[in-house]
């Protein structure tokens, strides 16, 4: 008996001190999880067809530390982005993006679509389950915005020359054109915020002032209207049209503002590609009760908040200019009487 005794107090005193348990099962605890979803990940994005294996395993082990450790974590215990206890995992999530994107070659733009699927919703980009601002991308500092806007400028051109090679994703996009189009969306939101300026006219000035503004914005349109043209997709008519006239307005604001009314934009086509997809937008938009999808009533009232009815807002400024100073076609013609027909409620 007291021999039994001894034992169970020698086995006592073995026993390893529970902030010792803790700090060994976590880690397994973390690893187990991570490898549990991991290859389920590997299967969405059909990761057995990557050209560039190792890019796309650092990629995927990105993607899994963002939806475990990051994702989860946002949606379901309400931790904002920014929170201290997000950070660490930030930071790994970075750094295995950053060696994938290492590991790229420059001829395949299959980071692109890993960006999105790790950056797009802290960023803004896309809906989520839970409203938190606390690192879309104009509430950033102005050098962050310029480095992010500037991955999405060599995203976009990179999508447009190249496309993605192996890997695929049915849930996130199954074509550059859908990639390109939620890159251009999150490129051209607020942009202007990123600029100096006492106020929003200032704000907007500067930006339109930048002599990288038109070049830019007149590749990025090059670049989406190839890639639209060029892959097959369904379900972002609206998406892609609003993406188009808006682009289009910033190019067009571009050049009348930097030398006023060129003869050759009076006469162009892209004028009358902008004056269609306004009039077609402004037509479908001013009947949201008709618009029954969620995603294409965000599209209507973001596009009715800029549109012609708006003084001095990009479409209104737009087609006044225009009116004003081009001998326009009949068509550009017609087109502008349209659009001012809806506005006036006729």
């Amino acid at each position: 008996m007291e021999q039994e005794t001894l034992q169970t107090q020698q086995l006592k005193k073995r026993k390893l001190p529970k902030w010792l348990i803790a700090l060994i099962v976590t880690p397994l605890v973390i690893i187990a999880i991570h490898f549990h979803f991991y290859p389920a990940l590997k299967k969405e994005f059909h990761a057995d067809q990557s050209v560039n294996p190792e890019a796309t395993s650092y990629f995927l082990h990105a993607s899994t530390v963002y939806i475990v450790w990051i994702g989860l974590p946002h949606e379901f215990l309400s931790i904002d982005y920014d929170s201290p206890l997000l950070k660490p995992f930030l930071l790994l999530r970075d750094y295995l993006f950053e060696k994938g994107e290492a590991s790229m070659p420059p001829d395949n733009a299959e980071d692109a679509m890993w960006w999105l699927q790790n950056y797009g919703r802290m960023y803004g980009f896309s809906v989520e389950m839970r409203k938190d601002e606390s690192m879309v991308i104009e509430t950033l500092d102005k050098p962050t915005q310029r480095a992010i806007r500037e991955k999405m400028y060599t995203y976009i051109i990179k999508l447009d020359k190249y496309g993605i090679k192996g890997v695929k994703s049915e849930k996130l996009a199954h074509s550059p054109a859908i990639l390109m189009t939620y890159l251009i969306q999150g490129y051209c939101n607020n942009i202007e915020k990123m600029y100096d300026g006492d106020s929003n006219d200032q704000q907007f000035e500067n930006f339109y002032t930048d002599t990288n503004t038109f070049s830019k914005l007149i590749k990025i349109y090059s670049a989406y209207d190839n890639s639209l043209k060029k892959y097959s997709f369904t379900n972002i008519d609206r998406p892609s049209e609003y993406n188009k006239q808006h682009l289009l307005g910033m190019t067009i604001w571009s050049l009348i503002y930097n030398v006023n009314i060129p003869k050759i934009l009076c006469d162009s086509p892209e004028l009358t590609e902008y004056l269609r997809l306004t009039s077609s937008l402004y037509s479908w938009a001013s009947h949201p009760e008709q618009i029954k999808d969620d995603d294409l009533q965000r599209i209507a009232h973001a596009f009715m908040k800029e549109s012609p009815r708006i003084p001095q807002k990009l479409p209104s400024a737009i087609i006044e200019a225009v009116s004003n100073e081009c001998k326009l076609n009949d068509l550009n013609r017609n087109l502008i009487k349209t659009i001012q027909g809806v506005n006036n409620g006729r």
